[in-house]
């Protein structure tokens, strides 16, 4: 379900309520945001935190992690409970995008084709040095709590950026995907 920003959506946690809240300050009228967006294939069910559709660039799927985040050198870790967890953000982010990408190219009310989609992993809580490079995670996949000021900018670059010659997200294809995101085929009364 889309919240228009005047309203509240369910977030899980303050991470989430904080990178909402600069989506809803920074994102421009025609742009969306869908909060808690679960999708299921055949690996598995999936939730985006947030999808994001940025008209003039494309759309992006954000996995917030909140708390005390780091990467050990081997992998992402979060305190979570009081307990050190193992975590995969960049994996649940990239899978989760992939299967909403699919579960919307699907829909034979979608026209667009192959647009610009892509994830990105925010890290609210978590202050990243300026050289942190990951191979399957660049720094500019990444934004931590001193980028939220610009989360909206960042995305829109990640989008924008992309070297695929594939077009930009319309007005038409943020109706389309809002209309693909409510679900077809429903049982009538």
């Amino acid at each position: 379900m889309t919240i228009a920003p005047n309203e509240t959506p369910r977030l899980a946690n303050p991470a989430e309520r904080r990178t909402w809240q600069a989506l809803v300050d920074q994102l421009q009228p025609n742009d969306l945001i869908v909060p808690g967006q679960r999708v299921t294939d055949h690996l598995k069910d999936h939730e985006v935190d947030f999808v994001v559709a940025i008209e003039g660039a494309g759309i992006v799927c954000l996995e917030v992690k909140g708390g005390e985040v780091w990467h050990d050198g081997e992998g992402w870790r979060q305190i979570r409970g009081g307990r050190d967890h193992r975590i995969e953000p960049v994996r649940q982010a990239r899978e989760a995008c992939y299967a909403l990408r699919g579960y919307i190219e699907s829909d034979p009310r979608w026209t667009q084709g192959r647009l610009r989609w892509d994830h990105v992993v925010v890290l609210p809580n978590t202050e990243l040095p300026g050289d942190f490079e990951l191979p399957e995670c660049p720094r500019w996949k990444v934004i931590d709590r001193n980028d939220l000021d610009t989360l909206a900018d960042k995305l829109r670059y990640v989008l924008l950026r992309q070297e695929l010659d594939r077009p930009l997200l319309a007005l038409e294809g943020i109706e389309q995907l809002a209309t693909a995101l409510s679900g077809r085929g429903l049982p009538q009364r």
